[in-house]
C-alpha cells in the first residue's frame, strides 16, 4: 500500500482569487471557487516559478503566452505576487499588439532585493531564448508531469485493487 506524505504548506496555499465589490455576484462565486480547488495558489505558483526560470522583464500577455494560458487568468495573479513581495514593477516594456500597434505595458520583475535597475534592456529583458524555446521547454516539463501523473494513477490503482497476476489483465 502506498503512504502518502502530507505536503508542506508554502507560500502560495494564502493565495485568494478576488473580486471588486462592484463585479456582479457570478464573479464573487468564481472566485470562492478557485479558491476551493487551489486553482488561485496554483496559478501563482506557476507565474512565479516561471518568472523564477527565465529571468527578465516580463508583460502579462508573455508570460500568458509562454504558459499556454489566457491573460485574463494570468493578470490576477501578478498583484498577490507584488503583495507576497515575489515580483515588482519594473516600469513600462513597449510591445506590440495582436493588431500590429505598438502599446505600452506593466513590466514584471522578480523581487531579488537588489535596487531596481530602471534601465530597459536593448533586447526586452529576456533571458535570450525565444518565446518558441521558452514554451518547448515548458511544453516538455508539462509531458514529464503528466507522466509522472500516470505512473502515479498506475500506482494507487495497482495499490488499491492489487498487482494482476500472470496472464492477466491486458
Amino acid at each position: 500500500m502506498l503512504a502518502f506524505r502530507k505536503r508542506k504548506p508554502d507560500l502560495f496555499d494564502a493565495a485568494d482569487a478576488r473580486a471588486r465589490s462592484s463585479d456582479p455576484e457570478t464573479s464573487h462565486e468564481a472566485a470562492a471557487h478557485m479558491d476551493a480547488t487551489g486553482t488561485t495558489s496554483r496559478l501563482e505558483n506557476e507565474v512565479y516559478s516561471f518568472m523564477k526560470m527565465h529571468h527578465g522583464r516580463w508583460t502579462t500577455p508573455e508570460i500568458a503566452g509562454a504558459l499556454n494560458r489566457h491573460a485574463w487568468s494570468i493578470s490576477p495573479r501578478m498583484v498577490p505576487l507584488e503583495e507576497k513581495k515575489l515580483i515588482r514593477r519594473d516600469g513600462k516594456k513597449r510591445v506590440i499588439n495582436s493588431t500590429g500597434r505598438p502599446r505600452e505595458l506593466q513590466a514584471w520583475v522578480v523581487n531579488t532585493g537588489e535596487p531596481e535597475d530602471t534601465s530597459q534592456p536593448e533586447d526586452g529583458g529576456h533571458t535570450g531564448l525565444p518565446i518558441a524555446a521558452v514554451k518547448a521547454q515548458w511544453e516538455r516539463e508539462a509531458n514529464e508531469r503528466a507522466q509522472m501523473n500516470v505512473q502515479r494513477a498506475i500506482d494507487i490503482d495497482n495499490a488499491t485493487h492489487g498487482e494482476p497476476e500472470d496472464g492477466e489483465g491486458a
